[in-house]
Order: structure tokens, then C-alpha cells, then sequence
């Protein structure tokens, strides 16, 4: 393995289709919104996969190419929300899901910066200003503390 990673997320909104990460090109994918209510029946031939929250509604999964080493560190569902964070040699890996609804806690976020450490999710921030339909909570708080304009 070199010292280069290549990290790879993607929203998946359920995982019917397993083959598709066979034909990827990194070294870390962290998919969101899975729905795997079992790990153990997801199989891939050239992954592992290194930590998971199963949940119907939502579930992340952390998955390395076979031959990478890694340390699960922390997995949680806190609020509905889910959080993961595995380490990789010398970068520590957190993989994030937050509900449309749900905010982030600062001392959440706070816990997983290290000197090498890479925080990477689906954090559901809505915003009519790059073209959601929708403001959704957390969008909504972020323009609450702009100085009028």
C-alpha cells in the first residue's frame, strides 16, 4: 500500500446494486443511505466492510479493498444520526450521516479532529442558493447568525 488514499463517498439511497463498488477505483468508499439492516449479507469480492450502522431509513458502510489495514475506532448512533470513525494507518477516517432534521453537535465534530484525520458524509444541508428545492433546519440556523445585508 502506498501512503496515498484514495477516499471515495457516495449517497447511494439504498444498495441494490453491490456490483457497481466492484467497478470503483479507490481505496475507502463510505457510502450513505444504504438501508442494509445486516452487513453480514452484504459481500464483495474485492472490499471489506469495515464498520457499518444498519438502519432501514438510512445506514452508513465503510468499506476498504481487500489488503488495507484498518482499526475501527468508534461507531454510534447518536440522535438518529450516524457516526463512524476508523482509522487507516496514518489517517483517521470519520464517516458521517445526519438526518435532514438533526443538527450536529460542535462536540461531536469536535471529538474526531487529529492531526490527519478526514470527516466525510452526507450531512443533508438543503439550500435554495445551489439549487435544492428547500431550506431545510441546519440551513436555516447557518442564516440565522448572518449580519443583515
Amino acid at each position: 500500500m502506498t501512503d496515498r488514499l484514495k477516499v471515495l463517498q457516495l449517497n447511494c439511497q439504498g444498495l441494490n446494486n453491490q456490483n457497481y463498488l466492484e467497478t470503483l477505483d479507490a481505496d475507502i468508499v463510505i457510502l450513505n443511505e444504504t438501508k442494509v439492516t445486516n452487513k453480514d449479507k452484504v459481500k464483495f469480492s474485492r472490499w471489506n466492510v469495515a464498520a457499518s450502522v444498519e438502519d432501514p431509513h438510512h445506514g452508513t458502510l465503510v468499506c476498504s479493498k481487500k489488503g488495507i489495514t484498518y482499526v475501527e475506532e468508534e461507531k454510534e448512533k447518536a440522535m438518529d444520526n450516524d457516526y463512524i470513525r476508523i482509522k487507516f494507518n496514518k489517517l483517521t477516517v470519520s464517516a458521517v450521516y445526519v438526518k435532514p432534521d438533526c443538527h450536529i453537535p460542535k462536540t461531536k465534530l469536535n471529538a474526531h479532529f487529529t492531526t490527519e484525520h478526514l470527516i466525510i458524509g452526507y450531512i443533508n444541508a438543503h439550500n435554495k442558493n445551489w439549487g435544492s428545492s428547500k431550506d431545510n433546519m441546519r440551513n436555516r440556523r447557518r442564516n440565522s447568525r448572518r449580519a443583515p445585508q
